[in-house]
C-alpha cells in the first residue's frame, strides 16, 4: 500500500498544479470566482428561453410548471468530496463539499457522473454540461454533438454518442503526473457501451461485449513507495464478453453474465478469492477500493480500508451503489441512501 507521505505528495501535486490562465469553459457553462466551470445561469433578460426549463405549455393555472414527481433513485455517483443521486424524474440531489454541489442543476437530466472534483450531466436535449475543477480541462466538454452517457475520471472525462462513439477530453499526454493517453488513445468506431473512467484509464465494451481499455500501457506509470510499477490496468484487461466493467485507480473488474467477477491490475486492491465466490448484480469502483451488490442484495467491498470504506460496509439489502475515492453510498429497498467511509465534507452524509 502506498505510504501516507506518498499520498500527501500526490494530492499536493494535484492541488498545486496551476496554469497561467484558466481553461476555457464551453457552451452552457461559465467560470465562477474560483475559475471552476459551472452551469451557466440564464436570466430573464438573456434574450431567450432556457431549453432545460419547462415551457408555458407545461404550466398549470397558477403559472407554475408541473413536473411529475418520482423520487425513486436510479443512479448514484461519488467523487472525492461529494456524492449525487439521480432520481427517476431526472432531478439531481448532491451533497458534500459546498463548492462542488452548489451548482447542481435544478432541471431534469438524463445522466450524471462524478469523480475527482468535477461533475458532468447530460440534459434532456442530450447535451453535455460539466462544472467543478477544470485544472486539466476535464470540465471543458465538446460543444457539438449529442451524447447518451458520460463517465468522469479524475483528470479526464469520456462520453458516448447515441451511436456508441467515444469522445474524451481533459489531461494532455505530456502532463507529468496524470497524462497517459486517457484522451488520445480512446478507441474509434461506433457501438461501444458500458463505458467507465478511472483515475488513469478508461474502459468500454464494444458491440461484441469485448473489453477495450486505454490510458497507460507502457509500464512504469504508477508510483508505489517511490518506485515505478507496471500495474497492467490496460494491458491485462480480461478477454471474453462480460456484461459490464468498473475501474478504480490501478485496475478494474468485469461482471460476467453469470454474476461472477474477473479482475485485473494491481492485485493488492482487487477482490480476493472469497469475494469471487459470490455472484453479483452490479459493481462499481472508486479510488483504491471497489464494491459490488450480490444477488441476495448484500454488499461486498474490497481494497483500501484507510477510512473503513471496506470494513464498515453496511448490512441490509440494497439495489444501487456508487463508490467514491474514500467513501461509498448505496440505496436500499425503501429508497433510502446509506453512505460509509470518509466524511470530511459531508460526502457520506446524505440528506434525509
Amino acid at each position: 500500500m502506498a505510504s501516507p507521505m506518498h499520498w500527501i505528495l500526490l494530492f499536493t501535486a494535484l492541488a498545486g498544479c496551476t496554469k497561467s490562465e484558466p481553461a476555457d469553459c464551453m457552451e452552457g457553462t461559465m467560470h465562477d470566482e474560483s475559475d471552476h466551470c459551472i452551469p451557466e445561469v440564464q436570466t430573464e433578460d438573456s434574450g431567450g428561453q432556457n431549453p432545460e426549463q419547462p415551457t408555458d405549455a407545461d404550466a398549470d393555472d397558477s403559472g407554475q410548471a408541473e413536473i411529475p414527481v418520482d423520487d425513486t433513485i436510479v443512479k448514484l455517483v461519488a467523487g472525492i468530496d461529494h456524492s449525487c443521486a439521480l432520481r427517476a424524474d431526472g432531478l439531481l440531489n448532491c451533497w458534500g463539499r459546498a463548492d462542488l454541489v452548489a451548482s447542481t442543476p435544478t432541471f431534469p437530466v438524463l445522466d450524471v457522473t462524478a469523480q475527482g472534483w468535477h461533475t458532468c450531466i447530460i440534459d434532456l436535449d442530450q447535451r453535455l454540461i460539466c462544472w467543478g475543477d477544470n485544472e486539466f480541462g476535464q470540465a471543458t466538454f465538446p460543444t457539438e454533438g449529442t451524447y447518451s452517457a458520460v463517465s468522469a475520471g479524475v483528470a479526464h472525462t469520456c462520453a458516448l454518442s447515441p451511436a456508441g462513439e467515444i469522445t474524451c477530453w481533459g489531461v494532455s499526454d505530456d502532463d507529468p503526473l496524470f497524462g497517459h493517453g486517457q484522451v488520445s488513445k480512446a478507441p474509434t468506431g461506433p457501438g461501444f457501451h458500458s463505458m467507465v473512467s478511472g483515475k488513469l484509464h478508461s474502459c468500454a465494451l464494444d458491440p461484441d461485449n469485448e473489453v477495450h481499455c486505454w490510458g497507460p500501457d507502457d509500464g512504469g506509470t504508477a508510483q508505489l513507495h517511490g518506485d515505478p510499477v507496471d500495474v497492467g490496468q490496460v494491458t491485462d484487461a480480461p478477454t471474453g464478453t462480460p456484461e459490464s466493467v468498473s475501474t478504480e485507480y490501478w485496475g478494474g473488474c468485469a461482471l460476467n453474465a453469470d454474476g461472477t467477477l474477473q479482475s485485473w491490475g494491481l492485485a493488492f486492491y482487487l477482490p480476493s478469492a472469497d469475494f469471487k465466490d459470490y455472484q453479483y448484480t452490479t459493481i462499481d469502483g472508486g479510488g483504491l477500493h471497489s464494491c459490488g451488490i450480490r444477488v441476495d442484495g448484500t454488499i461486498g467491498c474490497w481494497g483500501d480500508d484507510a477510512h473503513e470504506q471496506v470494513s464498515d460496509t453496511p448490512d441490509g439489502v440494497f439495489g444501487l451503489i456508487g463508490v467514491g475515492e474514500k467513501h461509498a453510498c448505496a440505496v436500499d429497498a425503501d429508497n433510502r441512501v446509506t453512505c460509509w467511509g470518509r466524511n470530511r465534507y459531508g460526502e457520506a452524509l446524505p440528506p434525509e
